[in-house]
């Protein structure tokens, strides 16, 4: 039976028996549904295969009740982007097939049936293992194991021996050579495109849940034996689809999380105009189009605190998915970085549910790899270093923001110098009564983002770089997230910003002056003065100043006001007419630093 954009309903108490040499196949946009109380049977002898194949864009729905039932000599055949669908409590015997393209690389992969590496990897080349291609060059097949207490680099696992099970769940690294020369003659035989194919029993949760079984393990404190880590390194956990069927993360049933991000990371090679570059999705944002994980597919996700929990059931399998969004109110804002032919998001979003440092809901800017990247990230606040792709921020209140946003970029290892454009698209919805700017540290210039789209900028980087540790034949995985406070070898950034967002209130059409990283006293007027003069202070974040004018001798002669200041640039109006003629010093003192400027009074 061939249908192409037919579609069949197996009604209740509907038999199909597949005979010796029966054949069913689906392509095109045809479908299968069979429902409670209808029956497949894929019936052969052992010297005869039988499939029911579902071709590219084809269907195959099996409903509670319903049953399919193959021997271990016949199967359901998914080519790629078939579209597979069990919720009853058959399990039937699967070759799932995904083709590989793209160039040379890592890909992230897990099993979507019950299959050995073998079986998985057959026509890949294997490195680093019992059992692999090539045993004793550098492992190119990786698993993450959470529960080390070391760096990152020490979390890194491979595969015991080719012929052992896949463990159901658990997401890889795969390196994949396409054809490149081998160190000392020949070349790898794995040109692609290549198929993919596992064999297997599809992992079966009628009725029960799948538990992912993430792991958290607290990282060794300051002044404790082991390495220490920052906070936001713990709880990494590489996780891949178990099944043959797409899943949907943001499904509002289906899934239970408890002490974990809502964020979720894949590696995706052919982005980037093909340098590769993590996709993520975090509240309904990010880089990611939706928040389905197809088959085959691994991602990484994060737990962030003792006793987590992640499980599945048949309700998460993509058919009915409802979109899950932050609760609330929210203003969002996307941020491009371009350069050539790369690009590199970030998204700021204001909504009840954020924090000015850390919350659930943020997306990190998670290492690449590859050598090729521009990468653009934002602070929770002046005092976080952790790199964020969704920075989930407080409602606009009553409070200021100062967001540090840096920009980098390698190419082959190597910096890209030369013009970039930073885009943004602030919304309709913005209060006329808050200010956005974009504040360049290197010109000491400001922009208001309301009034303005973009910022041309000349990107001069001065050092080199190279990402990751190198091998003798690529570049193998390094640290999952690296704060910008530590020295990473997959960072030029400098830990200073090259811009800043400043949000305040004010018109949202005016100009805006420029705000330095430090708090700056800026020129008074009129100087010399009589009577008065304003002078006007800039101020980077929210602080506690307060303003002194002294003597030539260091001597305090008045104090002119002390209290909390929201982040911007303010005027204030200072009265002389008691001070005698002469040069005073002006001080402006904060929580951590004093500023001196000179006044002149006649």
């Amino acid at each position: 039976m061939k249908a192409s954009t037919y579609h069949l309903i197996l009604i209740f108490n509907t038999l199909i028996s597949l005979g010796v040499s029966g054949q069913v196949i689906f392509a095109d946009s045809g479908s299968m549904v069979v429902i409670a109380g209808s029956m497949i049977l894929q019936q052969g002898d052992i010297s005869t295969e039988h499939h029911m194949v579902v071709k590219e864009h084809g269907n195959l729905t099996i409903n509670d009740g319903a049953a399919l039932i193959s021997t271990p000599f016949t199967r359901v055949v998914l080519e790629k982007n078939a579209n597979y669908l069990n919720f009853s409590s058959s399990s039937p015997q699967l070759e799932v097939q995904r083709t590989i393209t793209g160039q040379e690389g890592w890909r992230m992969v897990a099993a979507p049936v019950q299959t050995t590496y073998s079986d998985m990897f057959s026509g890949f080349v294997t490195q680093g293992f019992l059992g692999s291609s090539y045993p004793a060059k550098q492992p190119n097949l990786l698993w993450y194991d959470e529960t080390d207490t070391g760096t990152d680099l020490q979390s890194w696992r491979m595969p015991g021996n080719l012929t052992d099970t896949v463990q159901a769940g658990l997401g890889h690294f795969q390196y994949v050579f396409n054809g490149a020369g081998i160190t000392g003659g020949g070349a790898y035989p794995d040109a692609l495109p290549i198929i993919m194919t596992s064999r297997g029993t599809e992992t079966l949760f009628h009725g029960s849940s799948f538990n992912y079984g993430v792991t958290f393990t607290p990282q060794p404190t300051p002044g404790s034996s082991g390495i220490y880590v920052e906070s936001a390194e713990e709880g990494w956990n590489l996780l891949g689809n178990p099944t043959a069927s797409t899943i949907d993360w943001e499904s509002a049933t289906g899934w239970t999380r408890q002490n974990m991000d809502d964020a979720i990371y894949l590696w995706d090679p052919a982005a980037n105009s093909g340098a590769g570059e993590y996709k993520y999705r975090s509240g309904g944002l990010g880089t990611l189009p939706n928040g389905k994980i197809a088959p085959y597919q691994a991602f990484w996700v994060r737990t962030n605190n003792t006793s987590p929990q992640l499980t599945m059931n048949n309700d998460a399998k993509s058919r009915n998915g409802v979109f899950l969004r932050k609760e609330g109110p929210t203003v969002d804002i996307p941020l491009v970085l371009t350069v050539k032919e790369y690009k590199a998001s970030a998204f700021l979003s204001f909504n009840s549910s954020g924090n000015p440092g850390i919350d659930s809901y943020d997306a990190y800017r998670l290492e690449p790899m590859n050598d090729t990247w521009l990468e653009l990230f934002t602070l929770g606040s002046t005092t976080d270093h952790y790199p964020l792709v969704i920075n989930n921020l407080p409602e606009l209140g009553a409070t200021s923001f100062h967001i540090p946003l840096y920009v980098g970029s390698l190419e082959n290892g190597q910096p890209i110098p030369g013009t970039y454009r930073l885009s943004w698209s602030v919304p309709s919805s913005w209060p006329a009564d808050w200010n956005i700017s974009l504040h360049d540290h290197s010109l000491k210039t400001a922009v208001n983002m309301v009034n303005r789209g973009s910022y041309l900028f000349d990107y001069l980087p001065a050092a080199n770089a190279r990402m990751g540790n190198t091998g003798d034949e690529f570049i193998m995985p390094g640290q999952v997230l690296t704060p910008i406070s530590k020295t990473s070898n997959a960072k030029i950034a400098s830990e200073l910003p090259g811009f800043s967002i400043i949000i305040n209130q004010g018109k949202s059409d005016r100009l805006v002056d420029y705000i330095s990283l430090n708090p700056q006293l800026l020129p008074n007027y009129p100087n010399p003065f009589t009577d008065h003069t304003t002078v006007r202070i800039s101020v980077p974040r929210e602080d506690e100043i307060a303003l002194s004018i002294l003597d030539l001798q260091g001597r305090k002669v008045a104090d002119i006001e002390k209290r909390v200041y929201q982040a911007g640039v303010h005027e204030i109006k200072i009265s002389g007419s008691e001070l005698p003629s002469g040069i005073y010093l002006l001080q402006l003192s904060t929580t951590e630093s004093q500023h001196i400027l000179k006044i002149n009074k006649f």
